[in-house]
């Protein structure tokens, strides 16, 4: 669906978008219900974008075009394609210049769910060079996720994307990446009984 609305896009707008499509690309999860309201029959905007073409003309040609990406992208085997093979985090340390400090710091890919319009949010930019896997490569995710109780503060759970990100070689640099992908997460009681029954070490600055 994603590599179909994405050719939908280009070949109902590309036309008229011409240079700018890349632009409007990146920016799509701001207006993706532009084509909903454009499309509408009862708009004379709808005319403009058809152009004369029939919208199931303009559908086929968009299922033609997104297989014909899918392919180049994930190969002539169809049962091997999955929108994780396409869709991935990679995660890039800011500091990794080179091939040691990229190996270093560095993680992924790992396969993706979600995107832009699922509650699974996963943004990507399609406006990327380097092919379909850098333009997929998800750009955007929550900062945290959080579940807690109004009942009882002890019983709430937190995951991070990928874990202590900004300590390189620490024991907790990485280790929430899997279970984020997986969408569990780790207990962080708020009351100061419920955190000691949970420390693995104590940290005393004198």
């Amino acid at each position: 669906f994603q590599a179909f609305y994405q050719a939908f896009v280009e070949t109902l707008a590309g036309d008229m978008l011409g240079d700018a499509l890349p632009i409007y690309l990146s920016a799509m999860p701001i207006f993706h219900s532009v084509f909903e309201v454009y499309l509408d029959p009862g708009r004379e905007a709808a005319g403009e974008l058809l152009d004369g073409r029939s919208l199931d003309r303009i559908c086929e040609q968009s299922l033609a075009g997104a297989m014909g990406y899918l392919q180049e992208a994930l190969g002539k085997n169809r049962s091997k394609w999955h929108w994780g093979a396409l869709h991935r985090y990679h995660y890039e340390h800011p500091g990794a210049r080179g091939f040691l400090p990229s190996w270093l710091l560095n993680r992924g890919p790992y396969p993706a769910a979600g995107s832009t319009f699922t509650v699974n949010m996963a943004n990507y930019n399609l406006a990327k060079r380097g092919g379909p896997h850098r333009q997929h490569t998800v750009t955007t995710v929550p900062s945290l996720r959080m579940v807690t109780s109004l009942a009882d503060a002890d019983r709430t759970f937190i995951m991070g994307p990928m874990g202590q990100s900004g300590r390189p070689g620490f024991a907790h640099y990485a280790d929430m990446i899997e279970p984020w992908i997986r969408g569990t997460g780790v207990p962080l009681p708020l009351s100061r009984e419920g955190a000691e029954t949970i420390a693995v070490s104590r940290t005393t600055l004198v």
